[in-house]
């Protein structure tokens, strides 16, 4: 099967390429690219621990309780079980601003220009993994409150091109 592209050298994909990165897109544009990725999550390797007495049962577990990071525990999934998972659950941190929380739900950088770009990378990165998991039926069921509904759909988007969205109340 031939394809639009087959003709073109190689110095021609990139032109289009760089044409392509540079052009406008409609949907949710955040500050992806400048945002400064922790390398340490990237290179150092956490190991995660399953808590056998929350989990269905002895190994090989069904289902499974995995207490860690959560960033850990998806790298490790996607090791271990990628394109296997029949359902996630997603509980994000909904970025209210609130301090009172036991995790952290303030992802918003001063230098941002928009204020949600951290909160967006923060789950972009985390989504991406998730997406790796899931089997080809499985199902991705997220929580979130109305102010960041929208945001959140189109970030999924971003990170899950192709998949259907739907919400309910």
């Amino acid at each position: 099967m031939s394809g639009k592209y087959d003709d073109l050298s190689k110095a021609q994909l990139i032109e289009l390429l760089e044409k392509r990165d540079q052009t406008k897109k409609l949907g949710l544009v955040w500050e992806h690219d400048e945002i400064a990725a922790d390398q340490a999550i990237h290179e150092n390797f956490i190991a995660c621990e399953i808590v056998p007495e929350l989990s269905d049962k002895p190994a090989p577990w069904a289902n499974m309780v995995i207490e860690g990071d959560n960033f850990d525990a998806l790298r490790w999934l996607r090791m271990t079980l990628s394109g296997r998972v029949k359902c996630i659950y997603v509980d994000p941190t909904y970025n209210t601003g609130n301090k009172d929380w036991v995790y952290n739900d303030r992802y918003m950088d001063k230098e941002d220009r928009f204020r949600q770009s951290t909160w967006l990378e923060f789950l972009y990165q985390r989504f991406t993994l998730a997406r790796d998991l899931r089997d080809e039926n499985g199902v991705m069921l997220v929580s979130i409150n109305d102010e960041q509904r929208a945001l959140l759909e189109l970030m999924l988007d971003e990170a899950m091109p192709g998949m259907k969205l739907g919400c309910f109340v």
